[in-house]
């Protein structure tokens, strides 16, 4: 005899109810993909189904704590390294130039509301998720580059 709580049943209906309960394993669902051609990109996109049921996208995978920060750790690496402005030699070498203002834009700050290593890091972030990264480049009358402004992917 076995006993369950309060209860006293013999062991083979404690076998029967066990097996009974055994879940088994569902079918695994066909994968259905899609495939269209952008028509401004010109380039083939293929949408599939997932096996597991569960739909990931840009946005969803926000969601997940992992993926944020992975995406975080990488972006904030690769932002925080020097970008500087160099001028190429008719030897093949190159020549810092520190005066340029382009080098101040894109290693100091970006535009007024942003200091360059935000900008980069959301540059990044962007590239991470989306796959691209989007910039505006504002200039002054002479054609000078004046500011950096990120654009979101999804505008």
């Amino acid at each position: 005899m076995s006993v369950c709580a309060n209860w006293t049943l013999p062991l083979d209906e404690v076998i029967r109810l066990s097996t009974k309960t055994k879940r088994k394993p569902k079918p695994k669902a066909d994968v259905q993909c899609v495939a269209q051609v952008d028509p401004n990109w010109g380039r083939q996109l293929v949408w599939c189904n997932p096996v597991a049921g569960v739909h990931v996208n840009e946005f969803t995978v926000l969601n997940v704590a992992t993926v944020v920060a992975c995406c975080r750790y990488i972006a904030t690496s690769i932002a925080q390294t020097d970008y500087n402005v160099y001028e190429r030699l008719p030897d093949g070498g190159k020549f810092y130039q520190p005066d340029n203002s382009v080098d101040w834009i894109i290693d100091k700050e970006a535009n007024p509301e942003t200091p360059a290593i935000v900008f980069w890091e959301t540059i990044i972030l962007h590239v991470l998720i989306w796959g691209n990264g989007y910039a505006e480049i504002q200039r002054d009358v002479y054609g000078r580059v004046l500011w950096l402004w990120q654009i979101t992917p999804t505008e």
